[in-house]
């Protein structure tokens, strides 16, 4: 019986994959500077590159556009799927129990959007079949928490250390525009103004 090997693409990532990925958030110019608007600007969204660290497909990117904050229905509706995401994120990268409800653990989920920029996760990456005439492509199926099977037994997963609180450095001083007047170089005093019997 033949195979038809016409649905495979070699140019994709394997649905069901499981890797830790490393996420880049492309920063934008809605909230905190680090969200996106949507071109009606009736919405932000999280841009995110997901890059896979390990397995046959490291190096390997899946790009997410997460709707975060709406104004209609729908948009509300996608934003709470989107950041229950984002929580699960927290407790695959930080390796916390979703489970355990204590102030120390819910205190960890307390992020700033630029927080995310180079966190740790472990996912299962899927297949979006094509849609409205876009071509497949490669998306983040779930979070994968130390509760689950898939989890197998894994260490927690080592993260990037940032220092959110520094800001950037600060500017060379500017060069005088060209042409500008100098200031005159200092006045010395010449030898005789030291001697003692030097008049005023």
């Amino acid at each position: 019986m033949p195979i038809d090997f016409s649905s495979y693409n070699d140019d994709l990532i394997r649905a069901g994959t499981v890797a830790t990925v490393q996420m880049h958030i492309v920063y934008g110019d809605g909230t905190d500077n680090v969200l996106t608007y949507t071109k009606d600007r009736s919405a932000e969204m999280l841009k995110v590159e997901f890059t896979v660290l390990e397995g046959e497909f490291a190096k390997r990117k899946v790009f997410a556009n997460w709707l975060v904050k709406g104004s209609s229905d729908g948009q509300k509706s996608m934003s709470e799927h989107y950041l229950a995401m984002l929580k699960r994120i927290i407790a695959s990268a930080f390796f916390l129990d979703p489970n355990d409800r204590s102030p120390e653990t819910l205190a960890k989920y307390k992020k700033e959007w630029r927080e995310f920029d180079g966190m740790r996760p472990l996912v299962e990456i899927g297949i979006e079949q094509n849609r409205d005439g876009y071509e497949d492509k490669n998306v983040i199926a779930r979070v994968i928490t130390r509760d689950m099977p898939a989890w197998g037994g894994r260490p927690p997963i080592d993260q990037v250390a940032h220092d959110w609180g520094a800001g950037p450095a600060p500017p060379p001083p500017a060069a005088p525009p060209q042409g500008a007047p100098q200031a005159p170089p200092p006045i010395n005093k010449p030898p005789w103004a030291s001697r003692p019997d030097a008049r005023p």
